[in-house]
């Protein structure tokens, strides 16, 4: 842990504290079975903004903290490797920051359906392909998608495969396995 604070007091520049140059975002933890509910935990990645708007070019990779929303204490940390920092130089993606050569430029586009669209909408309810839904909206949740079913073409009728999805629900563990981004 203590090298972990010690980032914050390293090279200070006279127009903002190393500290402040810190930005840490929390990230859900999957769930891979456990029969034990360990409340609302979440993994807290830190990066480091000198030099660049985009914080995820410079992750403080190696330190993970743990921390659980319920309680909102830190339930675990973990400072097991240093791992240089990546360069702040070329990482802003903004367009006005952007210097030529970007590639050549992109000709217009046009989507176009002669037979019409392959699917059709009856209010909030989506019938596409072999599916047929409920798709809404909450402030909080973001897309909902309820009353999922699929014609069963053996029955002759639609199963009912999902009563309920929230996107902001949906985990895909696709990163990379070391402690600090599997979870």
């Amino acid at each position: 842990m203590k090298f972990f604070f010690s980032l914050f007091w390293m090279d200070p520049l006279p127009d903002l504290p190393t500290y402040l140059k810190v930005v840490c975002g929390c990230f859900t933890v999957g769930w891979y079975g456990q029969s034990v509910n360990d409340g609302r935990i979440v993994k807290v990645m830190c990066y480091y903004l000198d030099g660049t708007v985009n914080p995820y070019m410079r992750p403080m990779e190696g330190i993970t903290v743990t921390v659980d929303l319920d309680k909102m204490e830190i339930v675990g940390f973990m400072d097991r490797i240093a791992v240089p920092m990546p360069k702040a130089n070329g990482t802003d993606y903004r367009g006005s920051q952007q210097t030529p050569p970007l590639g050549p430029g992109l000709k217009g586009i046009t989507a176009v359906q002669p037979d019409g669209p392959s699917f059709n909408l009856d209010g909030h309810f989506v019938r596409w392909a072999n599916w047929e839904f409920h798709l809404g909206f909450d402030v909080r949740a973001g897309p909902i998608t309820s009353l999922a079913s699929i014609l069963d073409l053996e029955q002759e009728t639609f199963r009912r495969v999902l009563h309920r999805g929230y996107m902001s629900e949906l985990f895909v563990p696709y990163m990379d396995l070391t402690e600090e981004w599997y979870y």
